[in-house]
């Protein structure tokens, strides 16, 4: 039998949670530190993007909690796609070598069209075009496959540079 998407994301955000901690425990860092946007810039690595990584994940978990309830996300969306902190995050990062070009270049493209897809949601939600049956549609559809490449992506990258670290 097929789990109601709440209990998915229940246990998605207790996961998230779990991690959250035990990265906060392990590294000294607090991932929901204000902070976060100001450590991305600069000299990236593989922990630091793992940082933005769990940021980004427990975002999308609001994103998705408050999409499928149908309820207005739209205070919750940065709608410049070049302002948030994977957005930063892609401004601010020099690829080592031709892999890690590779990979920040597909980032930013799922990123860009991610942005896009939300705000047109959001813009959908508030004007009363889409039901509650069309946001999960949509979601479905749409946003899921995005969401999970740019984890995929992002999880990638940090592996990627986690391996050139090993070899300095």
């Amino acid at each position: 039998m097929k789990e109601k998407p709440s209990l998915e994301l229940k246990r998605l955000r207790e996961s998230l949670n779990k991690a959250v901690k035990e990265f906060n425990r392990i590294f000294g860092k607090d991932v929901s530190d204000t902070s976060l946007e100001k450590s991305i810039s600069g000299n990236i690595d593989s922990v630091c993007l793992d940082l933005l990584l769990m940021e980004y994940l427990r975002w999308k978990t609001i994103m998705i909690k408050e999409a499928l309830k149908c309820n207005d996300f739209s205070h919750m969306l940065e709608l410049d796609h070049t302002k948030c902190s994977i957005g930063q995050f892609i401004l601010d990062f020099t690829p080592p070598d031709e892999t890690s070009k590779r990979l920040i270049e597909e980032i930013a493209r799922i990123h860009e069209k991610l942005h896009s897809e939300f705000r047109k949601l959001s813009e959908d939600l508030k004007s009363g075009q889409v039901d509650c049956e069309d946001v999960k549609k949509r979601l479905k559809q749409r946003l899921f496959p995005l969401l999970n490449e740019l984890v995929d992506l992002l999880t990638d990258l940090s592996n990627h540079l986690e391996k050139l670290e090993a070899e300095r």
